[in-house]
């Protein structure tokens, strides 16, 4: 499972063959892309904790999306159908929910994880930039509803 390219903020303009920095790392699925990591300039200790966090957790990450997939293509297949079963809707329903709700879950999880790595100077430059993405992301949703 991939995180983000260059995360630490080294100031090298490359990292030497052993180094991991991240280099082409990135979470999808239900886990965000944690490219703005790179803009909290991580310490290589902070880098390499939360390089291990990632990866420790990248098999059952990817285990959830195959969970989530499934039930997703299993809910497209009962609607397709002539006649709607509507029990087993509700068991396909229910399955993508929780699949759902676990890969939430493990996105919040992470952040937490993540966030106890961090100084206090980290998180309040992390409280800055969710607050000017918030921003953004309200000025676009007006241009939506006119």
């Amino acid at each position: 499972m991939a995180l983000l390219p260059g995360a630490a903020g080294a100031q090298s303009s490359a990292p030497a063959p052993e180094q991991h920095r991240f280099h082409g790392h990135r979470m999808h699925h239900g886990g965000g892309s944690f490219h703005w990591l790179r803009r909290l300039n991580l310490t290589e200790a902070q880098d390499d904790q939360i390089f291990k966090l990632l990866h420790e957790q990248a098999p059952a990450r990817r285990e959830l999306v195959k969970t989530l997939r499934k039930a997703h293509a299993d809910l497209r297949s009962l609607i397709e159908q002539p006649r709607l079963d509507r029990a087993r809707v509700r068991q396909a329903l229910e399955a993508e929910s929780k699949a759902r709700a676990d890969l939430s879950f493990m996105r919040i999880d992470t952040m937490g994880r993540i966030k106890e790595l961090l100084t206090s100077e980290q998180l309040g430059k992390l409280q800055e930039m969710r607050a000017k993405h918030r921003q953004m992301r309200e000025r676009q949703g007006a241009g939506w509803q006119r």
